[in-house]
């Protein structure tokens, strides 16, 4: 059975000193511990345990290979680098809020701006296929490919 590893704060040096691993059935009995406010806790307990919706890695492995592993917002390739498909594919309306889980609902970026979307919370607008971050702050698709037309 696969473990799922992750550090408590209770017990953070004590943990961080021998690695402490907890079977994924034991995770759930565990997730009291993680700091996500009232009532979003058990929320996303339900929806990750009860509702989640699988992904079909084939959209994935498709965009990997149209954009030949490059980031579709700075053309970033992890294989360049690093020998490693290291792009990973967005859902542009998330799953959690909707979005199918489809190629024309996908884009590929790499793990900085993948990271900086979600934190952001940044849309994408179709008019001139540009996430909008904070601010205003707009970046363009370099090869919006799939999206249009």
């Amino acid at each position: 059975m696969p473990l799922l590893y992750y550090w408590r704060r209770d017990n953070y040096e004590h943990d961080l000193d021998f690695g402490v691993g907890y079977h994924l059935n034991q995770a759930s009995a565990r997730l009291h511990d993680i700091d996500e406010g009232p009532g979003l806790a058990a929320e996303r307990r339900s929806y990750l345990y009860e509702t989640s919706v699988s992904r079909a890695r084939q959209h994935t492995q498709a965009l990997r290979e149209r954009y030949q592993d490059r980031c579709q917002l700075c053309a970033w390739c992890g294989r360049e680098h690093y020998r490693h498909a290291l792009c990973e594919a967005h859902h542009i309306q998330w799953i959690s809020r909707g979005g199918a889980d489809a190629p024309d609902n996908l884009v590929l970026l790499c793990p900085n701006h993948h990271r900086a979307v979600h934190a952001a919370d940044a849309v994408l607008d179709f008019a001139d296929m540009a996430f909008v971050f904070e601010e205003g702050r707009r970046e363009v698709l370099r090869e919006p490919g799939h999206l249009v037309g």
